[in-house]
């Protein structure tokens, strides 16, 4: 080491030249401050989310899917209601079959009359179970009263409430679950979210409420 004035060496450790007295530069440390040496090596940093935390999010609870006995239990609830419902139809209707059938001339106006009768009750009775689902499903409920005292709730694939227009779509999807012999039915009981037909159709599931 020399000094920068003079150029003659310095001993070390000096100081000041001792042959010309003027300071000597003391080169930047070398040394590695201990904190980021630390840091840098991995030892002793704290994880992100702070003391304790393993900078990973807490895992989700476990999403409890409504099962295929309680579905048909409430299933059953939701028919008998539909069921009420529809008496008075259905009486007005029986009525008048007895009507025709107790009539000493049963003309083929009065048969035509009552597969038209039937008919209207069936197509009534479709409407009612549309907006009885569709309704109740998609209202801050989302269940129908089956459902609700079966203590179960359909939501979309994110647990989020469901549209109207999906709600629907999973009514007509029951509809084709019972056409093909109560399969897309079955399907609740053996797939792993516990989804029938209709529920792939519409991308809905049936959960347990909290």
């Amino acid at each position: 080491m020399f000094c920068a004035r003079c150029g003659r060496p310095l001993p070390e450790g000096a100081v000041f030249c001792p042959s010309c007295g003027a300071p000597v530069a003391t080169p930047p440390s070398t040394a590695t401050d201990p904190l980021t040496a630390a840091t840098e090596a991995g030892v002793g940093a704290t994880p992100m989310g702070g003391p304790g935390m393993t900078g990973s999010a807490a895992a989700p609870a476990a999403v409890r899917y409504g099962g295929f006995w309680r579905r048909v239990l409430a299933f059953i609830i939701d028919g008998l209601i539909i069921g009420a419902i529809m008496m008075p139809f259905g009486l007005g209707l029986g009525l008048a079959h007895l009507m025709t059938m107790l009539s000493e001339e049963l003309t083929s106006e009065a048969i035509a009359s009552l597969l038209a009768t039937s008919l209207l009750v069936w197509f009534i009775r479709v409407i009612v179970s549309w907006a009885y689902g569709a309704g109740f499903e998609s209202s801050r409920f989302q269940a129908t009263p089956g459902k609700m005292l079966l203590g179960v709730k359909v939501t979309d694939l994110e647990g989020h409430r469901i549209t109207f227009l999906r709600a629907t779509g999973r009514q007509l999807g029951k509809w084709v679950s019972g056409l093909i012999l109560g399969i897309g039915y079955l399907l609740v009981a053996f797939s792993d979210r516990k989804q029938g037909l209709h529920d792939f159709m519409a991308g809905t599931l049936v959960c347990r409420q909290s």
